[in-house]
């Protein structure tokens, strides 16, 4: 076994409630980042860059690499690699229509899928549950976003 950090088993996340925090620097600084819109489905190969947040109205499928200083939001499924808050702020999120990283990375904490965890292609599917992966205890976790 190694030492590395794999995402958290989300039927253990059920019942957890990432609380409310109060707004810091970093907070005001996400804010004021320019948000950049991507219309298309990423496909392998590709790598975006973005000092602000990236909006992908589209599927990132297996091979491309997301960087974003900022947030990062996936409006469909996430097949790959995503780095939000590559500038060192902890407090960005990634969200997606269905979350299938293979890696997570959010400021310098980062978590793998499990490698017993093999699926290459999602099924398609008319019900989606967005979720989100953020810092909670040092951990990326990826939990439901549910209504309020």
């Amino acid at each position: 076994d190694s030492d590395e950090p794999k995402y958290a088993d989300r039927e253990e996340l059920t019942d957890i409630i990432v609380p409310e925090q109060e707004y810091t620097k970093e907070d005001f600084e996400l804010e004021a980042f320019p948000t950049k819109y991507i219309k298309q489905t990423i496909r392998s190969g590709q790598a975006i860059n973005y000092e602000g947040n990236i909006v992908i109205v589209g599927d990132c499928h297996p091979g491309p690499e997301i960087t974003a200083f900022g947030d990062i939001t996936v409006w469909g499924i996430l097949s790959e690699i995503a780095h939000a808050g590559a500038g060192g702020n902890q407090k960005a999120r990634v969200r997606a229509l269905k979350m299938n990283a293979i890696q997570l990375r959010i400021a310098d904490t980062f978590a793998r899928r499990p490698d017993n965890i093999n699926i290459p292609y999602i099924q398609k599917t008319d019900t989606f549950v967005p979720e989100e992966a953020c810092i909670y205890k040092k951990q990326i976790i990826i939990h439901k976003i549910h209504e309020s």
